[in-house]
């Protein structure tokens, strides 16, 4: 078993050596389709975890020897985004559990977010009397784009927010965050990257609040929310330089 766990959370190394064990009766399922999610309290503070399905064969084999787990990734990112000054709940810990020595159960574990509320909210209802989350939101993405994060599903299901101290505050709750970080460009190519991949459901004329983030929906943002989303001069990129600031 290979465990690793962030140095804030030592306390916690006992419990979380038991987790492959104690998981399919740990506290309460908060979500069980591919992948399955527990949520519990320990000493007073909330976690989730996160069960893995058993990958494909083939993606076993490119896990164990090729290619970060997906519990490995969502442990490192979720480090990157919060030095980044971008908010997504505290990794703890991740486990990897192989059979025939290939890898086969994997393990994540975050401080739970408090926030209540999902974007998909947006979904049903219309949006009156809440233009001022869609402000925020459009205000939290460009944040992202201008910090060079590509997150591959933004899908309003894995953003979370809440109204704090007189502002709206979103949390990124989804491991599948990077791609290519120089993907976010200036110009004309950076803008049909951002419609396709980082805010899916904010596109000009057709912006939207959907599942799976493919276009059809209804739209919601508006086009002048959606074009803040996407349309940075290339001094507002960190990658103007890697295209000649042209």
């Amino acid at each position: 078993m290979k465990l690793v766990l962030n140095p804030s959370y030592c306390q916690l190394r006992n419990f979380v050596q038991k987790l492959p064990i104690s998981f399919p009766t740990l506290g309460d399922c908060i979500y069980k389709a591919r992948n399955v999610l527990r949520k519990f309290s320990y000493e007073g503070q909330w976690y989730v975890v996160k069960n893995y399905k058993v990958p494909l064969f083939i993606n076993r084999i490119a896990y164990t020897f090729f290619r970060p787990s997906k519990a490995s990734r969502a442990y490192e990112y979720a480090l990157r985004l919060r030095s980044m000054g971008i908010e997504t709940p505290a990794p703890v810990a991740y486990i990897e559990l192989k059979s025939g020595g290939l890898l086969q159960h994997s393990f994540f574990v975050s401080e739970n977010c408090s926030y209540p509320r999902m974007m998909r909210e947006f979904e049903e209802g219309g949006i009156a009397g809440r233009e001022d989350i869609l402000d925020a939101f459009a205000a939290f993405t460009v944040d992202l784009h201008k910090k060079g994060v590509l997150h591959l599903d933004y899908s309003a299901g894995n953003i979370l927010f809440d109204r704090r101290e007189g502002s709206v505050v979103f949390s990124i709750v989804s491991e599948n965050v990077f791609g290519q970080f120089q993907s976010i460009l200036p110009g004309r190519v950076g803008r049909a990257i951002c419609r396709r991949r980082v805010c899916p459901f904010t596109r000009v004329g057709r912006g939207c609040f959907h599942r799976g983030g493919s276009a059809g929906a209804q739209g919601v943002l508006g086009q002048d929310r959606a074009k803040r989303c996407f349309e940075m001069s290339p001094e507002e990129t960190p990658f103007s330089k890697m295209r000649g600031n042209s």
